[in-house]
């Protein structure tokens, strides 16, 4: 069985790939860690996971920072 991503998978990764394990603050203070990309039969998800262990999906149709996450330092 061959991809059936349409290339959207390796464009989303090639974006933000090197941000995967890097601590994001939020708009509200909030800590988080990139955990990674998600795919479900939908649509592909950001994971972000605060410092509780609470996991928060993301569509991937925003950039990271559209949602208002901003780098601080990569792990």
């Amino acid at each position: 069985m061959g991809c059936i991503c349409d290339g959207e998978w390796r464009r989303i990764i090639d974006e933000c790939g090197s941000d995967i394990g890097s601590l994001f603050i939020d708009a509200g203070g909030g800590m988080f860690t990139f955990s990674g990309v998600l795919y479900a039969d939908d649509d592909y998800y950001y994971a972000m996971m605060d410092y509780g262990g609470d996991v928060m999906l993301f569509p991937c149709e925003l950039t990271l920072s559209q949602y208002g996450f901003t780098k601080q330092y990569t792990m």
